[in-house]
């Protein structure tokens, strides 16, 4: 019986994905990209040199012939220039081990650091639910009165995130189990 089920299960789980894609579409700025691998917004990724544990990040990963194998993802807002994006860390919601560290780029700073962890539930077929444990958000004391904005931007850009391995129109809800209240600093060290 179920034999017979899985073709119209399948087409409910895709257009159900379809809808809740376009409602969010209708309020979100930020989408879920393939950082590319050449072009304007490529260099304008590379000038900020980000690096992690003083090593410089790979946006792109190729097997020893020179093939394209992997490619990092960001969440993107084309009209304020605005990126998050992973730099790497383990983000186990249940490990002690250490979490995502993931910045947040308007124009020409990094103006927010975070650390995070997150879980999934369910599966491409019917829909994957994000959680996410905000645990530390760092961001730039100049922007101390922009606060409301910013967060506001973390959660938005996290949302068209989702995670960082699962493909989006895959995810059909993320959820902030906890989101921590910023802390300000003079600068940002990754």
């Amino acid at each position: 019986m179920d034999y017979f089920l899985a073709p119209i299960k399948k087409r409910f789980a895709s257009s159900f994905r379809e809808k809740i894609k376009k409602e969010k579409e209708k309020i979100m700025t930020f989408v879920k990209e393939l950082i590319p691998l050449n072009g304007p917004d490529r260099e304008w990724l590379e000038s900020f040199k980000l690096t992690y544990n003083n090593k410089p990040i790979e946006y792109s990963i190729y097997n020893f012939k020179g093939q394209l194998i992997a490619q990092r993802v960001w969440a993107i807002d084309h009209e304020k220039k605005m990126i998050l994006i992973s730099l790497g860390g383990q983000g186990n919601y249940y490990s002690e081990g250490l979490p995502k560290k993931l910045v947040l780029i308007s124009k020409e700073k990094i103006i927010s650091k975070i650390y995070g962890r997150f879980d999934l539930e369910g599966n491409s077929e019917t829909g994957i639910k994000v959680f996410w444990k905000l645990e530390k958000i760092s961001i730039l004391e100049q922007y101390k009165n922009n606060e409301k904005e910013i967060i506001t931007n973390i959660i938005n850009a996290f949302n068209a995130l989702g995670d960082t391995t699962t493909k989006r129109d895959a995810v059909t809800e993320v959820e902030f189990h906890q989101i921590a209240s910023p802390t300000y600093v003079k600068d940002i060290e990754l």
